[in-house]
């Protein structure tokens, strides 16, 4: 996938340009998001699959995940935040993204393209830290659910597998953006009244076996009682269970298999 972005504005000498130091060996700027002229790579992250919390609005944010880069570049002396955050605001605008988010220093923009959706949030706060990820067919899937496909599933198979409820890492207090999914599972069980479920928490083998089962267990007994307390779904009809990382779907060996691992399932009683 690429993008055409325009070359960010020039705000700094040639001199100085010409005069910076090298970027740190084996990182290179990406491809469709050039850096502000004069700027170095300090240092740069790649992961094949990692979740990020970006802001898409002012007092919203969401969690996307997937291929994951990330470039820290640092600042010769003269530049502010607000001139470097504008630069890069304008690059992704005139390159095919469209802009979701924007502060004097942070911006958050998104493009799709070919089955792939490409997010990148850039924060300016005396360095730069340019953080994209890359969001393919298989990892949106992952992180959606609907109340028709969730029955399907169910009547098909006798569980279904959601990857839409979040968690921080070793916590097991819900996040906000869960709501979408906790919404349509709260559908799902509206809609069908004779429907009980288990509700079982699943998580990769990072850490030991007792707190992986008691953080899975306590993960669904949180999602029980959201459904019990903001939705009103009797708690007759759901019962909690954590197998922590004993059913694996995936690997764990990579983080892409231990993303698909973390998860929560609905089991017909």
């Amino acid at each position: 996938m690429s993008f055409k972005c325009i070359p960010l504005i020039a705000g700094l000498s040639a001199s100085l340009v010409a005069g910076r130091t090298q970027d740190k060996r084996g990182c290179t700027e990406l491809p469709y998001l050039p850096r502000y002229p004069g700027t170095v790579i300090a240092d740069c992250q790649h992961k094949e699959y990692k979740e990020l919390e970006i802001e898409v609005g002012e007092k919203e944010k969401k969690t996307v995940a997937g291929d994951y880069h990330q470039l820290d570049y640092s600042w010769p002396e003269g530049l502010t935040g607000d001139q470097v955050a504008a630069n890069y605001r304008a690059s992704l605008a005139s390159g095919g993204f469209d802009v979701v988010y924007s502060s004097p220093r942070v911006v958050v923009a998104k493009a799709s393209k070919e089955g792939v959706e490409t997010w990148v949030r850039v924060s300016a706060y005396g360095a730069t830290a340019v953080k994209a990820v890359r969001v393919k067919g298989i990892e949106q899937k992952m992180g959606a659910a609907d109340a028709t496909k969730l029955l399907g599933d169910l009547q098909a198979v006798g569980k279904v597998a959601i990857y839409g409820i979040h968690f921080d890492t070793g916590k097991a207090e819900i996040k906000p953006e869960s709501k979408p999914t906790l919404d349509e599972i709260a559908k799902l069980l509206t809609e069908n009244a004779h429907l009980r479920v288990y509700v079982v928490g699943h998580t990769d083998n990072v850490g030991g076996l007792e707190g992986n089962l008691d953080l899975s267990k306590r993960r669904a007994e949180s999602v029980v009682k959201a459904l019990a307390a903001t939705y009103g779904v009797a708690e007759a009809r759901l019962r909690s269970h954590g197998v922590g990382p004993l059913a694996p779907v995936a690997s764990n060996q990579s983080e892409g298999g231990r993303a698909r691992n973390r998860r929560v399932e609905l089991v017909m009683q």
